[in-house]
């Protein structure tokens, strides 16, 4: 019984270690920022980029020519970070993306010659391989992506695709993805579902999902989401192409009481097979002959489809293709045209250079390809050199402070006030802790992961026990809004209906031992989590000044949040 009861413990003791190794993470001890020359840029779409010797000195990055063998551009894997902490929760920090530089083989960049990479939109697309689909919801946070270039920190070049071998065919059909998203209303001013375009005084909306692009032969897929407000049964949205009627959706109905539910949410797709070579464009339409009083908005409209291999000279085009049962070879490209190959996700980490000779793709797993001209890179826009920085190596505390540069002097003066107190305490600004934690977009879970970096570490006589956010927070994260009122993020519920079952909460970043996250009621808070929703330095100035009066060390150790379990 003895040598049982032993086995049991030491299974036990072995399940819990690959548990705590699955969902824990690694940090390093030093963010790539923390040394050598780095600038901002930014990009909004997908799409290839070129930064010249000219641009770099215009960043503040010092004067052509530039030793290419010193050229990078950083950045992490684009869109919304995972709110379960794992250890893929997020990049533990910046990473190279592959980069082409065409400096006419001297090892230098002049000022008229060009760093090539590809940047993405924050909306990233992600591939269901269940149903084959592409899906690409909006960020809840960002519009655009931030990427840092460097000068003297180097980086990684763009490497050949490895051919495969095997049995071949050749393709000259691939899968036309579009999606159209806008978010310009928040229906009841919480939560964080943002709706586009209203059919009210007008009715229909003519939608660009780029269906010139199909033929005859096509078979399309089409999902529209939305939400309709009325009290009567009977109005619907209805979506059409050129090839006719493709499905509508009818409403639930409201009440109409203030403060219930505001509209009904719909999503639905439908499939619609070619009858003719002309797609024309996509018309979403609102009928409500059973109540004029009824509105209805537009959440996205989106539509996946096979269609005929075109390429237009001197473009960048992209061509994504579903997982086969062989290799895969592709139209050859016309002289002087790079094709690049991604993941299925598009992802721009993991850049990879066809050999146009061969052209040939893998089987079993989705591609993203590229045809492009490099006369036709933009160039991302351009921020400004930034200062090094270390958050990876900030030492223990007890009590972190965030707060955006505006207030990080008002902040200070608080934090003053409980050093006082033996506490050691952090002020970070915000978007320094993105710059780190989420490639310098806009996250809750990048201001989170710092949080959870300083909970991972050993436990001794210094122990993350409080934090503050120390500035206004708002439904409105993308400053759409005036005047501004997000300065410190906070968790919106994804319910934004109704006032009654929307809410917001602090409490997400408080969740921070593995496993956690993911479901703001299941388990128990870490840290004590306080907010001064400050609006303007003034007031943030004002509210710091008042300060209650000191306590003692030990009056502070008794109102410590008890830590749940390590």
């Amino acid at each position: 019984m003895r040598l049982f009861r032993t086995y049991l413990l030491v299974v036990f003791v072995l399940l819990e270690a690959t548990d705590v190794a699955l969902w824990s993470q690694t940090w390093p001890s030093a963010s790539v920022l923390h040394q050598g020359n780095w600038a901002e840029v930014f990009t909004g779409d997908d799409h290839l980029y070129r930064l010249s010797g000219a641009d770099l000195q215009q960043l503040g990055l010092g004067s052509p020519p530039f030793e290419t063998a010193k050229l990078g551009v950083w950045g992490r894997t684009a869109g919304v970070m995972s709110e379960l902490n794992t250890s893929g929760a997020g990049q533990s920090d910046l990473s190279a993306l592959p980069i082409r530089i065409e400096d006419g083989g001297d090892g230098q960049l002049a000022a008229n010659e060009y760093l090539y990479f590809l940047g993405q939109s924050p909306h990233v697309w992600t591939f269901d391989s269940v149903s084959n689909r592409w899906l690409r919801p909006n960020h809840p946070y960002a519009e655009v992506q931030t990427y840092f270039v460097t000068t003297t920190e180097g980086g990684k070049e763009v490497l050949s695709y490895s051919t495969p071998s095997g049995p071949t065919r050749s393709m000259d059909r691939y899968q036309h993805v579009a999606w159209s998203e806008q978010d310009a209303v928040n229906l009841v001013g919480s939560g964080r579902t943002w709706l586009g375009e209203v059919l009210d005084y007008t009715l229909s909306k003519q939608i660009d999902l780029g269906l010139s692009r199909l033929d005859g032969q096509s078979v399309a897929r089409f999902s529209l989401s939305g939400a309709g407000r009325t009290t009567v049964f009977g109005p619907k949205m209805e979506l059409r192409t050129g090839q006719g009627f493709v499905g509508s959706s009818t409403f639930q109905t409201v009440s109409g009481v203030n403060g219930d539910t505001y509209a009904r949410q719909f999503t639905q797709s439908w499939t619609q097979v070619s009858v003719a070579s002309n797609w024309g464009s996509a018309e979403v339409a609102l009928e409500r002959s059973a109540n004029p009083a009824a509105k209805a908005w537009i959440d996205y409209v989106a539509v996946q489809a096979d269609a005929p291999f075109t390429y237009v000279p001197g473009s960048i085009q992209v061509y994504r293709y579903l997982p086969a049962d062989s290799s895969t070879q592709l139209p050859q490209a016309p002289t002087g045209i790079w094709i690049w190959r991604t993941t299925s996700n598009g992802s721009a980490l993991e850049v990879t250079n066809l050999a146009a000779a061969s052209r040939i793709i893998g089987p079993d797993v989705a591609h993203v390809v590229w045809y492009v001209a490099p006369e036709s890179a933009r160039t991302p826009t351009l921020g400004a050199r930034i200062p090094n920085q270390n958050l990876h190596g900030m030492p223990s505390v007890d009590y972190v402070i965030y707060t955006p540069k505006e207030f990080v002097p008002a902040a200070e003066d608080l934090a003053d006030l409980h050093r006082a107190r033996g506490l050691k305490v952090a002020v970070v600004d915000v978007a320094k802790a993105y710059r780190e934690f989420s490639g310098g977009v806009q996250d809750l879970m990048g201001l989170r992961n710092l949080l959870r970096m300083l909970w991972s570490r050993p436990a001794d006589s210094t122990k993350l026990q409080y934090l503050l956010l120390f500035g206004d927070a708002s439904y409105d994260y993308k400053g759409r809004l005036t005047p501004k009122q997000n300065w410190v993020p906070t968790y919106q519920s994804p319910s934004s209906m109704s006032i009654k079952t929307s809410f917001v909460s602090d409490d997400v970043f408080g969740y921070l031992d593995p496993g956690e996250g993911a479901n703001l009621a299941a388990s128990t808070l870490d840290l004590g989590i306080g907010r001064i929703p400050g609006n303007s330095r003034a007031c943030s100035s004002a509210i710091a000044a008042m300060r209650p009066s000191p306590r003692s060390n030990a009056e502070a150790a008794r109102l410590a949040p008890s830590p749940g379990p390590r």
